[in-house]
């Protein structure tokens, strides 16, 4: 008898518990169904369900047949707005396409390093090359830089300036930064340029590659390829000349002009968080800090002459001597600790152009890649474009390649003198 109790009991209150959960089920649906009816009263968009069904086939995987599919079948129903299929979707997300990353076509001339974008002649028509260029020409593509680095600012966090109580750890530490953080009111970053080719022997093409990469990042993703800036990709039939980089490089730099009066981004907050209300929007300065290369795409660079001829060294003024080697000779650069050399600046390039612009056959001689001892423009070829820039010095500004200069250089001396001595 008690146990029959117990099972009325029971049934009673499942019975009470069902009927609760079907009326508070029978509400949701009430309150889904208000709030589906409040959404209708208005038309959607386009550009609205465009967005929602691009987010609804990422979340599910869905091939581009299948949305178009899912367009057509909404565009039965009656839905207004519905685009016609993804092509529409993407145009309406994407107005501009892809116009903003596609790269610049250049072409110089390799008779008279004029610019063009003719792949066949060179347009001027007192050249050699005007009725058809002589060799296959250096072809140029320029990236434009601002929407890269809006790309990479607004997905990495910046690193902190100021943290590390005067200890040199990264390029922010640096005295050229800090020249920078003195002179410039607004918020700045800092780019670093390589320049560096390569002879692809297969095809019988040189190839080159201009990227830069922003100081500014944590140095474990600085130079992880989607944080790469690239700014120009060029390729012909042999290395590029020094008038050629020339005219190549004086593009790239129109751009960086462009970059130092800033740039509108939003920035992420330095945890990392992503949501609207912790997006910093601000006016960024983007200045280019250094350029590191190895020796001979330096020597294009700064347009001088090779690094093993008379003033052939990028960083200073030092002259260089002849000596023999074996049946030949070679260039050595002996410090005078006593009479050190003049150190290259703004200054001393600015007095290497005016002597170029004045002395035509000072400018002549300079055709000679190994330079002469007597050489009044200290082994300067011709202008560089980076000279336009606010904060770059064309001297200490080219910074030393480490790789070639230090681990292959000095270090493997040393590593050798010490082995002999073993």
């Amino acid at each position: 008898m008690q146990s029959d109790r117990n099972l009325h009991s029971h049934k009673r209150s499942g019975s009470s518990s069902s009927s609760t959960t079907s009326t508070s089920s029978g509400t949701s649906y009430e309150d889904e169904e208000e709030d589906i009816n409040s959404n209708n009263t208005r038309m959607h968009t386009s550009l609205e369900i465009a967005v929602l069904l691009s987010l609804f086939r990422h979340r599910h995987s869905l091939s581009k047949s299948c949305l178009t599919d899912m367009c057509r079948l909404l565009r039965l129903l009656g839905v207004p707005n519905v685009p016609v299929d993804y092509r529409s979707i993407y145009k309406l997300i994407n107005p501009c396409g892809n116009s903003m990353f596609q790269p610049k076509l250049t072409v110089v001339c390799p008779t008279c390093h004029r610019v063009s974008m003719n792949m066949k002649k060179c347009p001027i028509t007192h050249c050699n090359s005007h009725a058809g260029y002589v060799r296959a020409p250096t072809v140029n593509y320029t990236f434009k830089l601002r929407e890269q680095i809006k790309s990479i600012l607004e997905r990495v966090p910046l690193t902190c300036i100021g943290t590390n109580d005067g200890h040199m750890t990264d390029v922010i530490d640096g005295r050229a930064h800090a020249h920078i953080h003195t002179l410039e009111r607004k918020p700045f970053i800092t780019l670093i340029l390589n320049s560096d080719g390569v002879l692809i022997q297969k095809i019988s093409r040189s190839l080159w590659i201009t990227t830069m990469a922003i100081n500014e990042i944590p140095r474990d993703v600085r130079f992880q390829l989607p944080n790469m800036v690239i700014g120009m990709v060029s390729y012909g039939s042999q290395k590029p000349k020094r008038a050629e980089f020339s005219s190549l490089l004086d593009i790239l730099v129109d751009e960086l002009v462009e970059l130092e009066h800033g740039i509108d981004v939003c920035l992420p907050s330095p945890g990392g968080v992503r949501f609207a209300s912790s997006l910093i929007s601000t006016h960024v300065a983007v200045n280019l800090l250094g350029v590191v290369s190895d020796k001979p795409a330096q020597s294009m660079i700064q347009n001088m002459i090779d690094s093993g001829g008379f003033y052939g060294c990028g960083k200073c003024q030092i002259v260089g001597e002849s000596v023999r080697a074996g049946k030949g000779h070679i260039r050595c650069f002996p410090l005078d600790t006593t009479n050190p050399p003049d150190l290259r600046s703004n200054k001393t390039y600015d007095q290497a152009m005016k002597i170029l612009t004045k002395n035509k056959q000072q400018r002549a001689c300079r055709n000679s890649l190994t330079g002469a001892y007597n050489d009044a423009a200290k082994g300067h070829v011709g202008p560089c474009a980076l000279r336009r820039l606010r904060f770059f010095d064309m001297g200490q500004s080219f910074l030393i390649d480490s790789l070639h200069n230090l681990y292959s250089g000095a270090f493997n001396q040393y590593r050798n003198a010490f082995a002999i001595q073993k």
